[in-house]
């Protein structure tokens, strides 16, 4: 319950701000965006009317991915990653709202697939360099059309409570034109978060579950 409610902390202690942006370093966007992170307020993956970068990142199943963002203008918050088959399975939380102001968001603290890491970063202020890096561990399965989706979740901030960034993922067998991956450290001061959500790393649990889903989506094409 105390992770669910950092949102609600970080209202109490930052109170009303001017909006948030991210932009998606790595791996690159699936959208052509500025230098603030924009399209970025459409889910579930920034805009549905955006150019397309075309690039596609491709990955080794079971491997170690660092996603590299940066948070071009400040808000309160935290952020989570997904990765999917499928973009309808990518589901926005339902944010608590009042008085038109962002209160908190569930957190998913035991994340089951599609959602990678939940809750990553909580903060009130922002970082020294403003940029993130985080982790993960690639799903391990093969997909030829799979979504990275990073969410920021944005408290003392009125609705839309979350923007959206993406990135095509091709996952493999094998070492065959792997792309992004490898370490990374978290920016100073972040990653405090007392939710148990260390860098990097997905359950077999959740491992497994994404791939039924992955089963299930093939099966309804």
């Amino acid at each position: 319950m105390r992770c669910v409610r950092i949102g609600f902390v970080l209202s109490l202690l930052w109170g009303p701000a001017a909006l948030a942006h991210t932009r998606l370093d790595a791996p690159p966007d699936w959208l052509v965006t500025d230098s603030a992170g924009d399209p970025q307020k459409t889910e579930p993956c920034g805009s549905t009317t955006g150019t397309p970068s075309n690039v596609v990142t491709t990955v080794q199943a079971g491997s170690k991915l660092t996603v590299v963002w940066t948070e071009t203008l400040f808000h309160p918050g935290h952020w989570r990653i997904a990765i999917a088959s499928d973009r309808g399975q990518l589901v926005t939380p339902v944010p608590v709202v009042e008085a038109n102001d962002c209160v908190s968001a569930p957190i998913e603290t035991s994340p089951i697939a599609p959602v990678i890491l939940d809750g990553i970063f909580p903060h009130i202020s922002p970082s020294a360099t403003g940029s993130y890096r985080q982790e993960i561990t690639v799903p391990d399965v093969v997909c030829d059309h799979c979504t990275l989706q990073l969410v920021q979740f944005m408290s003392s901030h009125a609705p839309p409570c979350f923007y959206f960034h993406c990135a095509d993922l091709r996952i493999v067998r094998g070492d065959a034109g792997v792309g992004t991956g490898g370490g990374g450290a978290s920016p100073p001061g972040a990653g405090a978060s007392g939710c148990g959500m260390g860098p990097g790393g997905v359950s077999a649990l959740g491992a497994l579950a994404f791939a039924v889903l992955s089963r299930r989506s093939a099966a309804r094409r």
